[in-house]
């Protein structure tokens, strides 16, 4: 193998790993988050109390042609008044295609009656990113009070 092969072979080695680095270092940029949610803020349904739950409806969309686990964390916010309340982080998972379904979030029994809204960040991981955050809430709601039933049973208030 002559001088001047060995030259263009090194030289083609060094355009193609040059090629792939910078494919690799600018994709994340232009990168589209694998998980769309269509509904923003998520329609409340029904009645919420203390100690309830919250049913959200949520139309989301996996983009991609792969199933994937995401992490989401949702943190109650008072519209007026009392600090948020931080709910359990939880792991669900994204099939390709659409969703629209009814989410219930379990609402702790130590928060105060009044407005809320919840507010969420999703954390998906992507193909060339490590992860995007994508933030999501629910519409104003209002969370009623609980009496509690001479059975020891929690019931909506004035239904008693």
């Amino acid at each position: 193998m002559g001088q001047r092969t060995m030259t263009l072979v090194v030289l083609c080695i060094g355009l193609f790993w040059m090629g792939t680095t910078g494919f690799q270092t600018v994709a994340p940029f232009f990168e589209q988050p694998p998980l769309v949610y269509r509904n923003q803020p998520f329609p409340v349904q029904g009645p919420t109390y203390v100690g309830g739950h919250l049913d959200m409806e949520i139309d989301r969309c996996n983009i991609t042609d792969r199933t994937f686990d995401f992490d989401y964390v949702r943190v109650l916010v008072p519209i007026e008044g009392s600090q948020s309340v931080f709910l359990v982080s939880e792991r669900s998972i994204a099939t390709p295609d659409c969703l629209r379904a009814v989410t219930s979030v379990d609402l702790p029994d130590h928060i105060r009656p009044g407005w809320y809204y919840m507010l969420g960040i999703v954390t998906v991981a992507g193909r060339f990113r490590q992860s995007f955050k994508l933030p999501y809430r629910s519409e104003p709601f209002e969370v009623l009070p609980m009496e509690v039933h001479r059975d020891r049973r929690p019931v909506p208030a004035g239904s008693l």
